[in-house]
């Protein structure tokens, strides 16, 4: 089997009082360039919590069912909660 395509996305977070949000740079094709947007964001003084997120590429929904179910972490996902019961 060949080597899965992944593509790796510079992630940062802007956290503002108690908001916080993800502020994404797009996704690029090798972690090297990835890592060029983290330095970029903190040679214009971005000190906030920052990483890359690297996702694999799937073909079809078919394909990604059929490999368990990965979530984009690597880790399959878990399965949902039952309902809580009200009462």
């Amino acid at each position: 089997m060949s080597e899965r395509l992944e593509v790796h996305v510079p992630i940062r977070l802007a956290i503002e009082h108690s908001d916080v949000a993800e502020v994404r740079a797009g996704a690029f094709a090798t972690k090297t360039e990835a890592e060029k947007v983290l330095d970029y964001w903190r040679a214009v003084g971005h000190t906030s919590p920052m990483g890359i997120r690297t996702l694999p590429v799937w073909g079809t929904a078919d394909e990604w069912i059929a490999a368990g179910a990965i979530a984009a972490s690597g880790e399959p996902s878990p399965e949902p909660a039952p309902p809580a019961a009200v009462g």
